[in-house]
């Protein structure tokens, strides 16, 4: 036989409010940890936008204070697209064009990445972008845009930064050469920019700090 148990309704009330009271305090809880969370990943943002604007700066003398930010705000967004280091892509930059916006080599690589026309319009299909446009590389964003694709699919290539750069230098077919023919590959463009790479954090370790 069942017995019945008669509770009070207060005593249900107050359990009923104890228990919304909890539900209520956890959802404050977790509002205020996403809330620390957007704050954190919004300092962060500032900081390397801060440190970026520092390099540039010291480094793009000859850029004015629009297209400095422009940079800046581009090497940020192609670094959180492509898993770059944001100092990196700065190294990149500085050892290939010098942060001249219409540089050009006598290898036909355009722009503030070096990157050469018929690379861009043969990632394009990959980038889902118009070979056209993919190949206005005297415009910031999408020669950074390009470079920075490009160098992801170096590094997924070869798993390694070092030969990434090397790729990124000479195209993977002439590296993919040296390599099967066993001839030691002098990696001194990579040692260039990861030696850019160090000076530019320290630097912008100085200014952020």
């Amino acid at each position: 036989m069942i017995k019945r148990i008669f509770i009070p309704l207060y005593l249900i009330a107050i359990t009923v409010q104890f228990a919304l009271g909890g539900i209520f305090s956890a959802n404050d809880t977790m509002l205020k940890e996403r809330e620390f969370d957007v704050s954190l990943e919004r300092l962060e943002a500032a900081q390397e936008i801060s440190g970026v604007m520092h390099i540039l700066n010291v480094k793009a003398v000859e850029l004015n204070s629009g297209e400095k930010m422009q940079l800046a705000l581009s090497i940020i967004r192609q670094s959180e697209d492509y898993g770059h280091n944001p100092f990196l892509l700065l190294a990149l930059i500085e050892i290939e064009s010098g942060f001249h916006l219409t540089a050009v080599s006598s290898q036909g690589a355009m722009g503030l990445m070096q990157v050469r026309p018929f690379v861009a319009r043969y990632l394009a299909g990959e980038m889902e972008i118009h070979p056209l446009v993919a190949s206005r590389l005297f415009d910031v964003e999408t020669n950074l845009k390009v470079g920075s694709f490009y160098l992801k699919k170096m590094t997924e290539r070869y798993g390694s930064t070092r030969l990434a750069l090397e790729a990124y230098n000479i195209g993977p077919g002439r590296l993919d050469e040296r390599l099967e023919s066993g001839e030691v590959v002098v990696m001194n463009f990579a040692r260039k920019v990861l030696d850019a790479k160090s000076r530019i954090e320290r630097l912008a370790t100085r200014e952020t700090v």
